[in-house]
């Protein structure tokens, strides 16, 4: 059975922190850090939706260069299917380090 596609929606609540928190290539990161996490942008001139995109299924949209949209594409071919528990997980590896995860819901 060949899954087509997952859509998981995370509410990140973001808390204060004193300490430094560092954002490369996460949610609020600059495209310099997407680039040098991810690899060269591969964005083709007429893509209107997204300012960033990777051979590895991440793209992620900027406004005045912080990610505010991440969307990763979880059936990208040449990855391994993720069960669910897993693709939270990775999904919640692009939240900055000081954010709390609040809600995890699953849409089929």
């Amino acid at each position: 059975m060949k899954i087509l596609g997952m859509i998981l929606v995370l509410s990140i609540f973001l808390t204060g922190c004193s300490e430094p928190v560092s954002m490369d290539g996460k949610l609020g990161g600059s495209l310099s850090s997407f680039v040098e996490t991810y690899g060269e942008n591969q964005k083709a001139e007429d893509d209107l939706l997204y300012d960033y995109i990777s051979d590895e299924g991440v793209a992620a949209v900027f406004m005045e260069d912080q990610a505010s949209v991440i969307t990763i594409d979880l059936t990208s071919e040449g990855q391994e299917l993720l069960s669910i528990e897993d693709a939270g997980e990775y999904a919640l590896s692009f939240a900055p380090s000081d954010a709390d995860e609040v809600e995890r819901t699953q849409d089929p």
